[in-house]
């Protein structure tokens, strides 16, 4: 059985201008266990990114960011849960976690939004998440 386990780590830097927060994911794919560690995404990327996820509507990026930073309630048609959703299911967990704080993740990644994702894969996927989640921001909170 094809068995893949990841784990969230939340590393901050303290630099001299601010705190960044980089993620790091431990992964273990049956039974291996592989280590990375993800760079904070450029803001040129993070609009190019968001952008393509309503290729199909013309909607300013900085509608959509406000919306996702919960200062506005829709870009286009779209809320903030309907965003959420493009994206975990258009990009992979290390693009997300380069866009969303583990506390953003948390609070968007609710047993609602779960059931609305199409593939079944994704949504034991993001359950687990959601679960491990719980369990670090409840021991850290």
């Amino acid at each position: 059985m094809d068995r893949t386990i990841v784990e969230l780590k939340v590393v901050k830097l303290k630099t001299s201008l601010k705190t960044l927060s980089l993620y790091g994911l431990q992964s273990y794919h049956n039974g291996i266990e592989t280590t990375g560690t993800y760079r904070i995404m450029e803001t040129s990327e993070k609009d190019k990114l968001l952008k393509q996820i309503l290729w199909d509507y013309n909607v300013p990026v900085e509608e959509i960011e406000s919306v996702l930073k919960g200062k506005r309630k829709l870009a286009g048609h779209y809320n903030r849960e309907m965003l959420f959703l493009k994206i975990i299911e258009s990009y992979s967990w290390f693009t997300v976690i380069q866009l969303f704080t583990p506390n953003e993740i948390h609070h968007l990644l609710t047993p609602q939004l779960i059931s609305k994702l199409r593939s079944p894969s994704l949504r034991r996927k993001y359950e687990f998440v959601r679960n491990r989640l719980q369990e670090i921001i409840r021991v850290a909170g």
